[in-house]
């Protein structure tokens, strides 16, 4: 069946439907209003979520700067949690989000929370709205191929877009670090005496990066400098302080590793993803083929070969899941309008 895009549906009086999109993350969330399958740039922006008590007030506060005078249609949010049912606790933050709420927020719009990864997963289909840095030489995405992303930030976590492109989600994040190294050695016994377990997001996150530069400190018998990952890899990148070059080194090998794993796993021809606000800090480490990173995605035994055919990319800004939420809508575009058919006098046209 062939159907008609959400967002060339009219109102009553002749004005473009108004979508908003939403990614939200542990840290910080990104909001924009999508008007005709576009973004509109101005209302592109991110906020800090330290800045607001609860999501309902952060969405508030940006419906009064940017979509006063607007009747929203359709509101798609991404957030990094499992979505069960209409009301959903982030993984990463003491928020919880209640979609009867926030449509009553948005002044009736049908609302839809999907996984963070989902919609980055459905970023995938639009490969034209990223933004993107080849890291592996002379390889070229494979035409209808499998592609995956995967991401270091708050958290981390991954998804497959398949040729068709539909999205397999998954928990990454919560699988068990593979241990290979001394310093892995450590890190799982460090995790695994705090949490019980040792999983690949208490190491490829913010967190994680400080966590081991401070078991590099405590090798080295040196004092740690930094409590914040983001002064760790400016130090590191800038040669400053030997521990946080090692951490940022270590990570991006950490890192490398998982994505090679995850390549494998999928047989990713059409590409692997970079994404993330810890991943892009990182990229000085990152995107050389023969830095930690390069050699520990290809360090696979007998599929070291293999490993030259998979091309990998790190995607240059934070808005990917943006677009992924737009793409998601166009797909569901039955569903959503269905939902949201008392706003609109003209339907969505389809045919079998």
């Amino acid at each position: 069946m062939t159907l008609m895009a959400a967002s060339v549906v009219e109102q009553d009086h002749g004005d473009p439907v108004t979508h908003l999109v939403c990614d939200l993350g542990g840290t910080s969330c990104r909001l924009a209003l999508v008007q005709h399958d576009s973004m509109v740039p101005e209302t592109c922006i991110s906020l800090e979520n330290n800045g607001f008590q609860s999501f309902d007030a952060l969405l508030a506060h940006y419906l009064q700067d940017f979509a006063a005078s607007c009747q929203l249609s359709c509101v798609v949010i991404a957030l990094a949690a499992p979505i069960t049912g209409d009301c959903v606790a982030l993984t990463n933050r003491d928020w919880t989000l209640d979609r009867n709420v926030i449509s009553h927020i948005c002044g009736g719009a049908a609302v839809f929370l999907i996984n963070d990864f989902e919609a980055l997963g459905h970023a995938l289909n639009r490969p034209a709205d990223l933004s993107q840095r080849a890291i592996t030489p002379d390889i070229a995405k494979g035409e209808a191929q499998t592609r995956v992303i995967l991401g270091a930030g708050t958290g981390f976590n991954s998804a497959a877009c398949t040729a068709s492109g539909e999205i397999i989600r998954s928990e990454t994040g919560h699988t068990t670090l593979a241990v290979e190294t001394d310093i892995d050695r450590d890190l799982q016994h460090q995790m695994s005496d705090r949490f019980g377990r040792c999983s690949q997001e208490r190491i490829l996150s913010g967190v994680g990066l400080v966590a081991l530069y401070h078991l590099i400190c405590e090798r080295k018998g040196q004092s740690a400098q930094f409590e914040g990952s983001y002064a760790i890899v400016r130090s590191g990148a800038a040669g400053d302080d030997p521990c946080a070059e090692q951490a940022c080194n270590e990570f991006a090998r950490i890192l490398g590793r998982t994505a090679g794993d995850l390549a494998l796993t999928f047989m990713a021809y059409g590409g692997v993803f970079l994404n993330g606000g810890v991943t892009r800090a990182l990229a000085p480490f990152l995107t050389s083929y023969d830095g930690p990173f390069g050699v520990a995605f290809r360090n696979k035994g007998r599929m070291a070969e293999q490993m030259k055919q998979f091309p990998v990319y790190l995607i240059l800004d934070d808005h990917a899941a943006l677009s992924g939420c737009m793409d998601w809508l166009v797909r569901n575009a039955a569903k959503t309008l269905e939902q949201s058919r008392s706003n609109h006098t003209s339907l969505i046209e389809g045919a079998l």
